[in-house]
C-alpha cells in the first residue's frame, strides 16, 4: 500500500513563536542573501508587526494547517484541528489566516477574531481559543456532580 501524505499541522508551543534575538541572527545571513534590500525591510516590517499583534496570554501557535486537494472537504483538517486542541491541555490556541473561506471553520472550533490587520497588503484574520477555566467536581450522592468551591 503506497502512504501519503495529505495533511499537516504546524504547532509552535508557547513561548516559541516569535523568534529571539539568537533566532533572527540566524535568519539574517538567509534574508540578506534571498532579498533584495527593500524585501529585506519588508520582511523585518512584517515580523516586528506580527509580534506586536502575538497575543500576551501563553499560547499554542497553529499553522500552516494544509490538506493535499484531492482530500480536503473529508474532515482531515477538523480532525488535525481537534487533535491540537485536545493536546493544548487547556493552553490557548492562537493562528493566522488570510483566507475568509477558513474563518468560519475556525470558529466552529471555538476561535474567535480578535484582530483583522492588513500585513504585507494581505487580509488577515488573527483568531484565537482561550483555554477553559478547568472546573473540579465532587461527588454529591450517588448520581450527581456539584462544583467545588475553593472552600471545598
Amino acid at each position: 500500500m503506497d502512504q501519503q501524505l495529505v495533511g499537516v499541522l504546524g504547532r509552535l508551543k508557547p513561548g516559541c513563536c516569535q523568534p529571539g534575538y539568537v533566532e533572527m541572527m540566524k535568519l539574517m545571513p538567509a534574508l540578506l542573501a534571498s532579498n533584495s534590500p527593500l524585501g529585506w525591510l519588508r520582511t523585518l516590517r512584517w515580523l516586528s508587526q506580527w509580534a506586536a499583534l502575538d497575543p500576551k496570554v501563553p499560547h499554542w501557535h497553529l499553522g500552516p494547517l494544509a490538506i493535499a486537494p484531492n482530500f480536503q472537504r473529508q474532515c482531515i483538517g477538523r480532525t488535525l484541528m481537534e487533535y491540537a486542541v485536545k493536546e493544548a491541555n487547556g493552553i490557548s490556541l492562537y493562528l493566522e489566516t488570510d483566507k475568509l473561506s477558513n474563518v468560519q471553520f475556525y470558529q466552529s472550533l471555538g476561535f474567535q477574531i480578535t484582530a483583522t490587520p492588513i500585513l504585507l497588503d494581505t487580509q488577515t484574520w488573527l483568531m484565537l481559543k482561550k483555554h477553559l477555566s478547568v472546573v473540579s467536581y465532587r461527588r454529591t450522592g450517588n448520581h450527581f456532580l456539584q462544583p467545588m468551591r475553593n472552600n471545598a
